[in-house]
């Protein structure tokens, strides 16, 4: 029998669940990974004392697991990848289990020097828009900011703890959904430094979207935003980055408003975001036409993946009194696209120039989205050696996605 995938957006009957039903389903987990059943008790042991703190409406990535077999998770992870689910508990704790192609590997309540709740929501009173206000020093005295070390105090008791792997899918809950891992605390390092990383909706839609062959459409497509816009910021990226797009064969699309680009294999999209009241992301502007997320969104339909040179676009935010995100990423990965490659926070044309060119080199030689991302980001590390330049794109939805077939 198939198993039951859930909406990305939560409903009450969908994030109800019975405690009872998944702690049996991390005993069966447990069960699955090891013949010897001593062992597989102390683990079971283990896995009760996490499990008696959670509630019995967590977020949905975490309740969602109930209707779903250990065998079904890693039958569509990849060999070198780990994947990282988090869920709060009632005390607020942050919980993570994390699976890769062999077994589960762990399930643990982070301590509290490692994720704080009351830490992380003093970060969400000015982050992630305040990396955004970096800009490279100017002349042989000039001063950055925020600084490496400023990044590093911020993100001090908001870590998901220490991964040694090369490659990480993290599917948080809705709570968390808007941290940028890239960040996280690795050890003295931050994790997007020598780990590739991955943001994703919930478990249901990896194993969803993962079991559907990518189909390419060979199309692929630029908007740089109107052909109107005289926007100086607009102008300056458009001139430098169209003989790159014309390299690697790009349709540009050079019109008054945004045309419909359903289906295309890859596509860059150029514009102004930026966070409004309340601190959300408010949406899209080219200064000649504005754009709600959702009008935004349902130009790309069915996608292969979009990168989006647009302020802030990766943030997602909470909506009141649901455990739903709001967001550009989300209404994308909710109407089929595969994978979105955007800024938490404001970026800066010089971030974006550097880091397209060896992006689609490695796309356009069968790379993932997800390792050309990271090729990239080294680049532009390289270059500018502050994490609020490299660490600005975020890979959401599936990382191990090859837009590009050689």
């Amino acid at each position: 029998m198939s198993q039951p995938i859930l909406s990305l957006r939560a409903n009450s009957n969908a994030e109800s669940y019975s405690l009872n039903r998944f702690h049996f389903k991390m005993q069966e987990w447990l069960l699955q990974m090891t013949s010897n059943k001593k062992q597989a008790a102390e683990k079971i042991d283990d896995a009760r004392a996490v499990m008696q703190g959670l509630e019995s409406r967590i977020k949905r990535t975490i309740s969602e697991i109930d209707s779903i077999s250990l065998d079904k998770v890693r039958s569509v992870i990849d060999s070198n990848e780990s994947v990282a689910i988090l869920a709060h508990d009632r005390d607020d704790n942050l919980c993570c289990a994390e699976i890769n192609k062999q077994s589960l590997v762990s399930l643990k309540i982070l301590d509290q020097a490692v994720w704080s709740s009351s830490k992380f929501e003093e970060w969400r009173k000015f982050y992630p828009r305040s990396y955004g206000e970096w800009s490279p020093p100017v002349g042989p005295f000039g001063k950055e900011l925020p600084t490496v070390q400023t990044v590093r105090t911020s993100v001090e008791g908001v870590s998901i703890g220490h991964f040694s792997g090369k490659k990480l899918l993290i599917i948080p809950d809705a709570k968390t959904f808007g941290f940028p891992f890239a960040l996280s605390p690795n050890g003295g390092d931050f994790l997007g430094e020598n780990v590739s990383v991955g943001i994703a909706p919930s478990v249901s839609w990896l194993i969803s979207t993962r079991s559907k062959p990518f189909s390419p459409s060979l199309r692929k497509c630029a908007w740089l935003g109107s052909s109107k816009s005289q926007d100086l910021t607009l102008l300056y990226l458009r001139d430098r980055l169209t003989p790159t797009l014309h390299k690697f064969q790009f349709n540009i699309i050079a019109t008054e408003s945004l045309e419909r680009v359903d289906g295309s294999d890859i596509v860059l999209a150029i514009s102004h975001g930026g966070v409004g009241i309340a601190d959300h992301f408010r949406g899209i502007s080219d200064d000649v036409k504005n754009y709600s997320t959702e009008e935004f969104a349902d130009k790309f339909k069915k996608c292969g993946c979009i990168v989006l040179f647009i302020c802030s676009s990766g943030r997602s935010d909470n909506k009141i009194g649901t455990m739903e995100t709001l967001g550009v990423v989300s209404e994308l990965l909710q109407i089929g696209v595969r994978s979105v490659i955007a800024p938490p926070w404001p970026l800066h044309a010089y971030v974006a120039e550097t880091w397209l060119s060896p992006f689609l080199e490695n796309i356009h030689s069968g790379n993932s989205v997800g390792l050309s991302s990271s090729i990239a980001s080294r680049e532009v590390r390289n270059r500018f050696n502050n994490p609020c330049a490299w660490a600005a794109f975020h890979v959401y939805g599936d990382p191990e996605l090859c837009p590009i077939k050689v």
